[in-house]
């Protein structure tokens, strides 16, 4: 016998977004794509789940596919909605069920249609399959080129029409997204702040105290292009950027990383040879209410870096991060982490790590190259300021590999920072990172805005001062010696020791 659907609270759909549930009745023509972009806290995550509930009890025989980059970052975005808010936790298609980690798929009667989960981490299997719609949940963090890979899978027939559907919140104005939609290629759909019953009360047409109130913290704790993205609802450039030179088009790759016999590859997707690394370094900025921040950097021959993982938490002890580096060193051979000054956690590491830092062997956590004093924030600024440009082959010294947010102990996204729409990575922080505005338009290009996020940034400006005063420019930085043996131990793989050692095997 087939349960009956649990009775959830009627939903009702207020602003632009009422207009996708008219596809469903033909009374609006469909587009072929869609974007329904807004402000934080808007409600168009739960708008389109709620659409996706509609389009399932309609066409009973239709599949849609429901993904992000990654699969694992649907589990505590939409699938926490769409599970506890939309369906109900009591919905037939939920219970008994694998939990939001382990489903790949929603299906029972009592749904209607199929939804299959899925991430562009593995496309593959994405596209063996045929769809009547898809829905891109946080679409701004993939490519162009992906987003328009997916048309190639909306092949199904079981529904009168078929639709790509994304949502996002406004980024640069320059953004592949907003040009598609300026372009009228992607129809673009607006979400306001008063389009959520939650915050608005629109029998009355007055704010509810829960949406005064969250309003009045975006206020307070937002500030430049932030504050006009995710506030005002604008598709703005960051005025002022620390880091003008930084462009994601250019710096954000879409790469993975693997391993074959001790030598560590980085396949980027648009490049025709992968990148051997030769060198890892991680960086680590304290924090416990302010986010703390851990980021791998690997390193080419030719002395570019690119971050390929990275972990941003609030709440965290120096026993947490210190369990969590021991985990990136069984992945990486990570030769140095560069840390605030912060004796006590440096100390922690280094015994964490291999033991070492005891009876005189080297540590390998050491505190960053910098003083307490501003000058040597700026010269980590220049730094890595110089290395954004162009370098005379076209490439650049520094990159950023996309979907290296990880936690293995909880959600990748803090969701304090989620809640609160702050920053949660690194190639969040930087369009936002801009200088202190002393006047009206004016900035004093020497002091960095208090007020912004900074964690992140902070971390990799330790890690390119580091990485400044290392050259690579063809020198084989493999280990010689096994990774946590007793010559790795004392030593014997720091470069100097590798020369005299191949100096030895040459003479031999």
């Amino acid at each position: 016998m087939v349960s009956a659907e649990p009775q959830m609270e009627q939903f009702h759909a207020y602003g632009e977004g009422a207009q996708m549930f008219g596809w469903l009745d033909g009374s609006v023509e469909p587009p072929r794509e869609a974007c329904f972009e807004g402000v934080a806290g808007c409600g168009k995550t739960r708008m389109i789940g709620e659409w996706i509930k509609a389009a399932c009890n309609m066409y009973p025989e239709g599949k849609g596919l429901v993904l992000r980059e990654t699969r694992v970052s649907l589990n505590d975005s939409f699938l926490e909605i769409f599970e506890n808010q939309v369906l109900g936790p009591e919905h037939p298609a939920v219970l008994g069920g694998p939990t939001r980690r382990h489903r790949t798929e929603y299906a029972h009667p009592a749904l209607g249609a199929k939804i299959i989960l899925g991430g562009m981490d593995n496309p593959t299997k994405l596209f063996s399959t045929e769809y009547d719609w898809i829905y891109f949940n946080e679409c701004q963090e993939t490519t162009k080129k992906k987003w328009e890979s997916l048309h190639r899978a909306m092949r199904r027939t079981k529904m009168p029409f078929r639709v790509l559907l994304g949502d996002c919140n406004p980024e640069d104005e320059y953004h592949w997204l907003n040009q598609r939609m300026e372009a009228g290629t992607c129809h673009r759909i607006v979400g306001r702040f008063w389009d959520n019953p939650t915050f608005y009360d629109h029998e009355s047409q007055r704010w509810k105290t829960l949406g005064k109130d969250y309003l009045g913290r975006l206020r307070e704790n937002l500030s430049g292009p932030t504050l006009e993205r995710l506030y005002h609802g604008r598709w703005v450039s960051a005025h002022g950027q620390v880091w003008a030179g930084y462009d994601p088009r250019v710096h954000l790759l879409d790469a993975s990383v693997r391993e074959e016999n001790g030598v560590y590859w980085l396949d980027v997707d648009k490049w025709e040879q992968p990148v051997e690394l030769v060198y890892f370094v991680g960086g680590q900025d304290i924090g416990h209410t302010d986010p703390g921040c851990a980021q791998v950097w690997g390193v080419d021959r030719e002395g570019r870096a690119y971050r390929v993982a990275e972990i941003y938490q609030t709440q965290q002890d120096h026993e947490w991060w210190g369990q969590r580096w021991v985990e990136f060193y069984e992945e990486f051979p990570i030769r140095s982490i560069i840390c605030d000054h912060d004796k006590a956690f440096i100390a922690s590491l280094n015994r964490r790590i291999r033991g070492r830092g005891e009876d005189g062997m080297p540590g390998i956590a050491r505190p960053a190259f910098k003083t307490r004093g501003r000058g040597e924030e700026m010269v980590g600024i220049d730094d890595v300021r110089v290395r954004l440009k162009p370098r005379e082959d076209g490439s650049r010294g520094l990159y950023i590999v996309k979907g290296a947010l990880r936690n293995p102990v909880g959600p990748a996204r803090d969701p304090s920072r989620v809640a609160a729409s702050q920053p949660c990575c690194l190639e969040q922080e930087i369009p936002s990172y801009v200088y202190q505005e002393v006047e009206e338009g004016k900035r004093n290009r020497d002091e960095p805005d208090p007020s912004c996020s900074d964690h992140a940034c902070d971390t990799m400006r330790y890690v390119i001062r580091f990485l400044q005063d290392r050259k690579f420019g063809g020198r084989d930085e493999r280990l010689i010696f096994p990774r946590n043996s007793l010559n790795d131990r004392l030593g014997f793989n720091k470069p100097r020791m590798r020369r005299f050692f191949s100096h030895l095997s040459r003479r031999a």
